[in-house]
């Protein structure tokens, strides 16, 4: 009997994977823009605010309700991955997403400091699920030539809901109230329900079997077999590259009046031209990566981001400046797709989401470290020196993906060929 998500014929197995890419594709994209909205309302426009004006507690209120907000979501990640490896991600998906609903509006209306701090836990960890289901329908649902591109637009749905999530919550809490602010999180959160349940296929469990079939079931009573030297290299890879990038983020202002002698306000205009070119990259990355393998552009961008961070420490000129962080942000995105899909490359067809939820826990030690590190080293040695120790960390990193891409050269090949023989063995049969 053939199950309904496989295909007899290879040019069934094309259109099956055409329409699931213009269906699952969208609403998994939607999924994270709305989601990712949320968090930009709440985190970055209420937040920032909230604890002093209405509740009237100290700033430090704020950043700890950022810190709870992180350190739920780290056990939460992988959790969430193990629950989808064993259920169907979707529902996974839609649960966490639904349960974040009620924190929303509670939180808004529990005018206590401590209730309010367990709400950002309780908010954390329902939405914790989010990133491992999303890597576990990905991986189950799209083949291996596919998947770094739609990793890319994935990316630029969480940079574009956390951007319009932070303008128009601000927007709203200026203008309106902080309840407009609230609701407004609210009826999005609903939204990516909505959109969760309507257009998200699931991890289509029939060829989950199939393609699990003969691998040793990994959870976390095997965790060593999960954790491969190949697995825990790329994590650290992932997890240094996040720890370069953000002890950047509080030498912006030091950097910009000290060594360029521009006001902020101005400096923030010369970002413009990194962040377009980001914008414009990230899709021709993941093409990159699904043509040509996952290496190679991680090995282009492992060396010409650091090399460009150099040349800013070379530079007073403003727009030579901006040009070399141009060039920075190339080098960063075309390794960002590429790494995305390697961990789903890595990992068998049973702990993909499971070793997403890891990865993304290990990766956000990163930002806490990093920033802190960042902060240490402007004080100390000035504001070039934050570029300086991120080139150093990138030169280790650069190190770790050469070994990386030598144990691991075959395998982006090897898995789209094991995924091509299973596709065809499924879609067979009376």
């Amino acid at each position: 009997m053939v199950s309904p998500s496989t295909e007899s014929s290879p040019v069934g197995a094309t259109r099956f994977r055409l329409r699931d890419f213009n269906v699952t594709a969208i609403g998994l994209i939607a999924v994270i823009f709305l989601t990712e909205a949320v968090i930009g309302i709440l985190l970055l426009a209420i937040n920032p605010q909230y604890p002093n004006s209405e509740l009237h507690v100290g700033v430090r209120f704020t950043g700890l309700a950022i810190s709870v907000y992180g350190a739920a979501k780290m056990p939460g990640q992988p959790i969430g991955g193990w629950l989808a490896d064993r259920m169907e991600p979707r529902v996974v998906l839609i649960a966490g997403s639904t349960l974040a609903l009620p924190v929303i509006l509670l939180m808004e209306r529990l005018h206590n400091v401590w209730l309010y701090i367990a709400a950002w836990a309780l908010f954390g960890l329902a939405l914790a699920v989010v990133w491992p289901t999303v890597y576990s329908i990905i991986g189950h649902r799209f083949r291996a030539d596919l998947q770094g591109r739609l990793l890319a637009l994935i990316s630029m749905g969480q940079i574009a809901g956390t951007a319009v999530g932070t303008g128009v919550g601000a927007v709203v809490v200026d203008h309106l109230s902080y309840s407009a602010a609230f609701g407004l999180a609210g009826l999005l959160e609903a939204g990516a329900v909505a959109v969760a349940v309507a257009v998200v296929r699931g991890g289509d469990m029939d060829t989950r079997r199939a393609a699990e079939h003969g691998e040793h079931a990994a959870g976390f009573a095997s965790i060593r077999a999960l954790l491969s030297t190949s697995v825990v290299m790329l994590i650290v890879i992932i997890m240094l590259l996040s720890v370069a990038v953000a002890m950047l983020t509080p030498d912006l202002k030091p950097y910009s009046e000290q060594i360029l002698g521009l006001k902020y306000s101005t400096f923030v205009l010369l970002l413009v031209p990194p962040a377009l070119v980001a914008a414009l990259l990230l899709v021709p990355a993941g093409y990159l990566a699904d043509r040509y393998g996952r290496n190679l552009p991680i090995a282009i961008g492992v060396f010409l981001f650091p090399a460009s961070l150099l040349a800013i420490t070379f530079t007073r000129a403003p727009i030579g400046a901006s040009l070399f962080a141009s060039a920075a942000a190339a080098g960063y995105v075309l390794m960002l797709p590429a790494l995305s899909a390697s961990l789903l490359d890595i990992s068998a067809a049973n702990n993909r989401g499971l070793l997403t939820g890891i990865s993304t826990s290990i990766q956000a030690i990163g930002l806490v470290v990093g920033p802190a590190l960042g902060g240490v080293l402007v004080d100390g040695y000035g504001p070039l020196a934050p570029f300086r120790g991120a080139v150093l960390i990138m030169l280790g990193t650069a190190l770790l993906v050469l070994v990386y891409a030598r144990r691991t050269r075959t395998l982006y090949h090897d898995r789209r060929n094991s995924a091509a023989d299973t596709t065809s063995q499924t879609g067979t049969g009376a």
